[in-house]
């Protein structure tokens, strides 16, 4: 207890430590989320920063460039080391190019080839220079004047006398043999600080100068000793950038001369051509701030300076901590350095509307956008805005719709497209935008031919879920018949095909247009349609009527009309008085709702000067699923951005469209008429709305709610729906009492043929039936004698079953949880009198079987009797008389391992994410390896019964409410004898192979080393949490290859350990195999042997493969 407190407190002290240091307090006071950390989205993958820098100032501006990259919330780190930028050159993966630095060398003209663009373009300079230079630090102002001449370092007795340090001071490397020449210090951490040592030392020896270089191992260890010599006001010369220039007691030295054979000699010890590192193509492809960020960087040498006294005054190196200590310590320098104020800024995206030209809402699409946009977005998403930009093409045209589409899926601002989903094309515009990442979101209902996914979505609704509105709608009225008008459109095939998938449904299809309203009319007509479905557009829909109107097909006369479209825009002074239809339609039309935005209704009210009801306004159906689908991508779109900053400023690479995709099925937004959420692609449960129409007037009939596996009217009640549509009792056909031939659509009535027939049929069935019954009496008097012998038989099978014995009566069978090849298992109750009921798993034949198949059923629960075991079903009773015989077991609360496994596949993923969910100690490694202990151990005490079980699989192990297992299915199972250790057995074509021996296979032979084989699958299925051996081979194949030595594959992400005890379950002799009380010590020495492994297996031996 001591130990644990003593290291939660430890642990409490050091987080503590932790979250107070520099860097943590800096992220804190000028983060506005500090602990959300961004990477680099490149193809799919989010890719850590790479910080390079080396030396002193290039090292000190490289932490100051890191500390600014995640003060902008990137993850990244510090490479304390000079960039290799023809290093960086070879990489040709881009995602390990996510490199920045302040400074780099420019690489050699051998180097400098294609692809250095990738890195930099060249444009800005470094932000600090790798140019060494020769400094004294001279406290003295009569040694100065003097100090910064090479020359003067010739002259043992004037370095003496001003006090400059011998080389002999220091105990570091040194370039020489000079024991009393004063010291010129510099570092050597890299191979080019070497070569600047040496070339230094050179000179000096050359010009017999009374110096010698002394090298440090770190930048660190020189600036510190730096730092103390110039406490103790030390004269000292020192190699360094240009950091001092500002320093009162620093003095340039001017370097010696070049040696004698050098042509062409530099003022400088070194000279570096220096480039940005990070302002490339990379960069303005995947991270436009962070481009930004290293082009703006450009700190002063006193800031750099700063930034390494800092460093030099700990204890020990660390750049990045010093860094921070500076930024607080100057925080308006630091956050104008880094563009802090350029944050606050927000991101402008666009949204794209698609519509057809010429359509008469196109105006008032724009008036919807810019509504919502100004009243919606703007007032409730913060952290970006929009710009809602309209595209005009021609609905015919659907090469003109997937230019466009592609034109948008190129734009880098484009948050994502709104279009309908009946213009022509839509398909394969949908293909493009899936392609190219392009959220494209289709207002009206959505074909099922339309593939849906990541990027496209049905913002209203599928087709399917607007044809099953209809056929509600023709159930309730008690219509199955009906006359179907199309036009010749993708679409209106579409909507046929969803219609036509009910089976019951009767129809007659004719494709119209304007020309051939007429003759269409009269020819059904003439075949007595009665309800006629208009599946054509709102403008054809008109005419349509018109035309019924004229030909007196009106509800009056017995003619009902349903339209999937109606605008009615223009009133050509038609009397509608007599006519009226109906439309079903996904979009709202104004009426009365409880759900649905109230001030979003209002606000729509307001802008089109609306003073009453909306349902007056012409086209408000579709303006509600345009409306709905523009606050669905505003809204989704922004969660998104904020969600996953990551993925901002590669809007269509790889996976972003599917991070968009969880954000909208994770939504709900609140909608014109609806909440809207959205699964699989598509909004979740629908509204669909009926009207009832007289020309321009409508009245609302009738809401829908479309799910999974009902529809609900939401008004009026179900009751209810067929009078307010049928309520003049319309038929959909002529009455026929009996049967009808011909064509179905208008067939034949044989209701005189049917009378005669069925009077002849009377008479003769009276007479057979006389005969009948004589012949049953002598049948009844043998059925009886079988009966008699079949119970007989069934109280010899389970004599010493007495006690298991019940009364079919006290059982009560409920619904079925599983099947077999004998027979079906229920979840039945047992009440017992004068006790408790018991819930119970009731075993009984498929159907009726003879005295030899009763015995095989019964003798299960022989096997299961005398057998008590934790981890092995219980028998609960038998029942014999009066039905087929019953066998009642303890029941499982889970059901069978395999389903228990598979149900929990999905858990494998996030249990390294969530080590908080209970629901992931299911799949734990404790928790697998359990499962196959507690079956092995069911296995040994079945070897102690001198049991073969014969059938070990995870289908036949069942969990209890404690999540035990329970090995059941014993209706294979054979007892050994005592002096034969094996069971063989001439049938094999109801074995399950997959789980069979070698031995099993070839000879039929089943012995304990054979469950100890099929032990070493159930072991695989455990781990692979359900899935099926040996993958989706056929059973021919599979035995084939066991027979001829092979194993079952293994997958590659399978533990070494368990490897090894599955190999020796599946050892080819069976002598060599381990026996189940082993495996189950071995499970129980190691409890946490199992692990998940879900990869797929590995391909089998080649050469047992070429034997197969």
């Amino acid at each position: 207890m001591c130990s644990l407190v003593l290291f939660l407190l430890v642990l409490v002290l050091s987080w503590d430590r932790c979250y107070q240091s520099p860097c943590s307090l800096l992220l804190h006071r000028l983060r506005e989320r500090p602990t959300e950390e961004l990477a680099v989205l490149v193809n799919g993958h989010l890719v850590e920063v790479v910080v390079w820098g080396g030396g002193g100032a290039p090292r000190a501006a490289a932490a100051l460039l890191l500390v600014a990259l995640r003060v902008r919330g990137y993850r990244s780190h510090l490479h304390e080391a000079a960039p290799d930028v023809c290093g960086l050159l070879d990489i040709s993966d881009l995602k390990e190019a996510a490199v920045v630095a302040p400074a780099a060398t420019v690489p050699s003209e051998d180097c400098r080839r294609a692809g250095l663009e990738l890195l930099t373009n060249f444009l800005q300079p470094a932000a600090v220079s790798y140019t060494l230079h020769l400094w004294a630090h001279v406290p003295s102002d009569r040694c100065r004047s003097q100090a910064g001449q090479w020359s003067f370092y010739k002259y043992y007795k004037d370095i003496d006398e001003c006090g400059f340090l011998k080389a002999k001071f220091f105990n570091d490397i040194t370039y020489g043999s000079c024991s009393n020449c004063f010291a010129v210090l510099t570092r050597n951490e890299s191979l080019v600080d070497n070569q600047i040592a040496m070339e230094l030392q050179t000179r000096i020896d050359a010009a017999e100068l009374l110096l010698q270089v002394v090298s440090f191992k770190s930048d660190f260890i020189m600036r510190k000793t730096i730092s103390e010599l110039r406490r103790l006001q030390k004269p000292f010369l020192f190699v360094d950038e240009d950091l001092w220039s500002d320093t009162f007691e620093m003095v340039y030295v001017q370097p010696p001369p070049c040696v004698r054979h050098v042509k062409n000699c530099i003022p400088f010890i070194k000279t570096i051509g220096n480039l940005r590192l990070g302002n490339g193509w990379f960069m303005y492809q995947f991270a436009p701030p962070i481009l930004e960020l290293v082009n703006a960087l450009s700190p002063k040498s006193s800031q750099l300076r700063e930034i390494l006294n800092i460093e030099s005054a700990q204890n020990e190196s660390h750049i990045e901590n010093a860094a921070c200590s500076w930024a607080l310590q100057h925080v308006e320098e630091f956050k104008t350095l880094i563009l802090h104020d350029k944050l606050e800024q927000k991101k402008v995206f666009a949204i794209k509307i698609i519509l057809c030209n010429h359509d008469p809402l196109n105006k008032y699409f724009e008036t919807i956008s810019d509504l919502i946009n100004r009243g919606e977005f703007q007032n409730n998403i913060t952290h970006i805005d929009y710009n809602i930009y309209k595209n005009t093409i021609n609905c015919f045209d659907e090469e003109h719709f997937r230019q466009v589409i592609t034109k948008n899926a190129q734009k880098k601002n484009v948050a994502g497209v709104i279009a309908w989903s009946w213009y022509k094309g839509t398909t394969g515009a949908a293909k493009v935008a899936e392609q190219s990442q392009l959220p494209l979101l289709l207002a009206g209902a959505v074909a099922d031919e339309i593939p849906l996914g990541s990027a496209v979505r049905a913002a209203s609704g599928r087709l399917s879920d607007l044809t099953r509105a209809f056929h509600y709608i023709l159930e309730n009225c008690g219509w199955s018949r009906i006359a179907l008008l199309s036009d010749d459109s993708v679409y209106s095939r579409s909507f046929t095909e969803a219609m036509i998938k009910q089976k019951n449904l009767l129809y007659r299809e004719v494709i119209v247009d304007f020309k051939n309203i007429y003759i269409n009319l009269d020819e059904l007509k003439k075949a007595d349609a009665r309800i006629f479905l208009l599946n054509v557009n709102w403008s054809l829909s008109k005419d349509i009527l018109n035309a019924a109107l004229k030909r007196g097909m009106t509800p009056n006369n017995g003619f009902s009309w349903i339209a999937r479209e109606w605008l009615p825009i223009q009133n050509n002074n038609t009397d509608w008085a007599d006519m009226y239809h109906f439309t079903v339609s996904l979009g709202w039309r104004g009426e009365q709702l409880e759900g649905g935005s109230k001030h979003l209704q209002q606000k729509i009210r307001n802008r089109l000067h609306v003073k009453e009801s909306l349902e007056e306004f012409p086209g408000i159906n579709y303006l509600s699923m345009f409306a709905d689908a523009l606050l669905q991508l505003g809204y989704s779109f922004a969660r998104f951005y904020q969600n996953y900053p990551s993925y901002r400023y590669n809007l269509r690479g790889y996976g972003t469209a599917l991070k968009l995709s969880e954000v909208f099925e994770n939504m709900t937004i609140n909608g014109i008429a609806q909440n809207l959420s959205n699964r699989n692609s598509s909004i979740e449960h629908p509204l669909v709305f009926i009207n009832k129409w007289w020309g321009v007037r409508t009245k609302s009939i009738g809401i829908l709610q479309i799910t999974d596996n009902y529809i609900m009217a939401l008004k009026p009640t179900a009751s209810n729906f067929k009078d307010l549509i049928n309520r003049q009792k319309l038929r959909d056909r002529p009455i026929c009492w009996t049967i009808s031939t011909g064509d179905p659509f208008t067939p034949r009535c044989q209701d005189v043929t049917i009378i005669i027939v069925t009077v002849f049929l009377l008479i003769s069935g009276t007479a057979l039936y006389i005969a009948r019954r004589a012949r049953l009496k002598r049948l009844l008097k043998r059925e009886l004698n079988i009966l008699a012998k079949l119970l007989e038989n069934r109280k010899r099978a389970v004599s010493s079953l007495d006690t298991y014995l019940v009364d079919r009566n006290a059982i009560k069978l409920l619904h079925e949880i599983g099947s077999g090849t004998f027979g079906r298992v229920h979840f039945a109750e047992l009440h017992r009198s004068g006790r408790s009921t018991v819930i119970v798993a009731a075993k009984q034949p498929r159907q009726t079987i003879g005295p030899t198949e009763e015995c095989e059923f019964l003798h299960e629960a022989y096997i299961l009797a005398p057998l008590c075991h934790d981890n092995i079903i219980r028998l609960v009773g038998i029942c014999i008389m009066n039905g087929p015989p019953m066998v009642l077991m303890e029941h499982a609360y889970y059901l069978d391992l395999k389903r228990y496994l598979t149900e929990r596949r999905h858990l494998v993923s996030n249990r390294f994410n969530d080590n908080t969910s209970d629901a992931l100690d299911e799949v734990s490694d404790e928790s697998l390896t359990r499962l196959a202990r507690e079956a092995a151990g069911a296995l040994a005490y079945l070897s102690t019964r001198r049991l073969v079980h014969r059938d070990v699989r995870a289908a036949n192990c069942l969990i209890d409410k404690k999540r035990s297992l329970k090995l059941g299915d014993f209706g294979m199972a054979r007892e050994l004898d005592d002096k034969v250790p094996v069971y063989a057995s001439i049938r094999r074509a109801l074995f399950p192979v997959l789980w069979m021996a070698p031995e099993s296979l070839k000879s039929g032979v089943f012995s304990f080393a054979t469950d100890v084989w099929a032990l070493g699958i159930l072991i695989l299925e455990v781990v692979t949490l359900g899935a099926r051996p040996y993958g989706d081979w056929q059973l021919s194949r599979v035995l084939n290859y066991v027979v001829a030595g092979g194993i079952p594959p293994l997958p590659p992400d399978v533990s070494k350990h368990t490897s090894s005890l599955l190999h020796s379950c599946w050892e080819r002799r069976a002598e060599s195999r381990p026996n189940a009380s082993w495996v189950h010590n071995h499970l129980t020495q190691y409890p946490r042997l199992l692990s998940p492994a879900l990869l797929k297996p590995y391909p089998p031996d080649p050469l047992i493969a070429y034997m197969e």
